[in-house]
């Protein structure tokens, strides 16, 4: 078997694995669940969060835009370091909630600088997230 061959046989056995380690997360979809504060400006969210994202809603082009100052984010299974990666690697910042008509509404008509939690389906590489709950915190 020439040399060349050999080179290319073992880079390819030896590299598959990271190369399909690494898209495996680029694009599945994960349960994630965010906390943050909703408001009315792009600035105020930057001030009060760590991440801030645009809101944008399934079904409804025509709403006022909403502003989401990520606090605390965690995936599936509580790692709050791969969330916070994913949250950064969601460009532009822009998270599209869909989920059932009330739960949405609950955010769209929330009162500026309302804490929510939230748990659903995040799709990464669209921003679409697919909102399972949407709790308010209450404020102390």
């Amino acid at each position: 078997m020439p040399k060349c061959v050999r080179w290319l046989v073992l880079v390819s056995v030896l590299g598959a694995p990271f190369a399909a380690g690494a898209q495996q997360w680029a694009s599945d979809s994960q349960v994630f669940i965010i906390q943050g504060i909703v408001v009315d400006d792009e600035r105020t969210a930057g001030e009060l969060g760590y991440d801030s994202f645009s809101l944008s809603f399934t079904g409804k082009p025509d709403v006022k835009t909403r502003w989401l100052a990520v606090v605390g984010a965690n995936t599936w299974n509580g790692d709050s370091f791969d969330a916070k990666n994913t949250l950064d690697d969601i460009v532009p910042p822009n998270l599209i909630l869909d989920g059932k008509p009330d739960l949405v509404n609950t955010v769209l008509k929330a009162p500026n600088k309302t804490k929510f939690r939230f748990e659903g389906m995040l799709v990464p590489d669209s921003g679409n997230y697919l909102l399972q709950s949407a709790q308010i915190i209450p404020a102390k």
